[in-house]
């Protein structure tokens, strides 16, 4: 039995209604028996407002419908929905390692299920609609949105002499870092925006 949360699901929200595609995670076998999904009111699962079942044919094409969803609008109303998800996967291997020749493996592609275990997804789903207009500002849910503060972090640098933390390190050894390099902000740069009330 495996517990993951990396169920693909893709948001649109349309007239009231939300429409939903769920996708499998790359290289997680092939779909052996149904695989069921469904959705929870509120993070703790308090009412089942969907549930179905896609067979391994469906699985490219797994949708669902929820109308007039409660959508998440920051912290004003922080709601989420609990997606739960099952079902039974294979692991498959082509050919020459099941006793295959090469042969067979190009033209039949002769397959064996080597193992076969349960999958559970458990994971939350926030439903919301963002805009940005230009000139306008940032919208929630059609609404204006006026963030007080955005932080976000840099990722690393990478070049030929290594991430910008290992460079900013070597300098401060090396003694041509100067005393404002010595903090340890700059070895953990942070970015902060501050975007005022109108």
């Amino acid at each position: 039995m495996q517990m993951r949360d990396d169920l693909g699901i893709t948001t649109k929200l349309e007239n009231g209604k939300a429409y939903l595609e769920f996708a499998l995670p790359e290289k997680i076998g092939r779909l052996l028996s149904a695989l069921q999904i469904e959705i929870w009111e509120g993070a703790e699962g308090e009412r089942l407002v969907f549930h179905g079942k896609y067979s391994s044919e469906e699985a490219d094409s797994m949708t669902a419908l929820l109308l007039r969803p409660h959508l998440w609008d920051g912290m004003r109303d922080p709601y989420v929905y609990l997606v739960k998800a099952q079902g039974r996967f294979g692991t498959v291997e082509y050919g020459e390692n099941m006793g295959g020749t090469k042969n067979e493996e190009e033209s039949d592609h002769a397959e064996d299920i080597t193992e076969a275990v349960e999958v559970y997804w458990q994971q939350e789903l926030a439903i919301y609609d963002v805009h940005v207009i230009d000139k306008k500002g940032i919208f929630l849910n059609e609404k204006e949105f006026l963030p007080h503060e955005v932080v976000y972090r840099l990722p690393p640098q990478i070049s030929d002499a290594g991430t910008r933390v290992e460079q900013v390190r070597r300098d401060l050894e090396r003694g041509r870092g100067g005393e404002l390099l010595r903090s340890e902000s700059v070895l953990q740069p942070v970015q902060k925006a501050w975007i005022p009330h109108r």
